[in-house]
């Protein structure tokens, strides 16, 4: 019975907390989505080009050298995995490899290469579509 007359002593350090609680949650402010489409971190200065390239078993240059390149990505739009190559003749089974059906590379500052990109399939022609900044 003498924990029961005790309750005041527990009861109001457990509800004041649970309220103080309520209150920090309800002061946290909305998060943000970044900056995009303004100047910061998320965005890019100047223009972005979007393109598609297709690709056979031949090897051909899907990005060009860009010394200003700051990202790009590549994926691949289409039913044959396709293989890249930095800089040299793209062959099939070698270089990297984007699977078929969305496979695609990110470059950005992390891993930013300034260099040529060729690609060819295995089998048959696909697309990649390209967004470089």
């Amino acid at each position: 019975m003498s924990k029961l007359k005790n309750w005041k002593e527990w009861l109001l350090p457990a509800v004041s907390g649970a309220a103080l609680a309520l209150v920090l949650l309800w002061l946290q402010p909305e998060p943000q989505l970044g900056n995009l489409g303004t100047a910061g971190a998320n965005s890019f200065s100047g223009d972005v080009t979007n393109s598609s390239s297709s690709v056979s078993t031949s090897s051909a240059q899907v990005l060009a050298s860009n010394g200003l390149r700051q990202y790009a990505i590549l994926v691949n739009d289409g039913d044959n995995n396709v293989y890249l190559a930095f800089n040299a003749t793209a062959t099939a089974r070698s270089g990297l490899r984007l699977n078929s059906n969305g496979g695609a590379l990110e470059i950005n500052s992390q891993n930013l290469w300034l260099g040529a990109i060729n690609a060819a399939t295995e089998t048959g022609t696909t697309t990649l579509t390209i967004l470089e900044k």
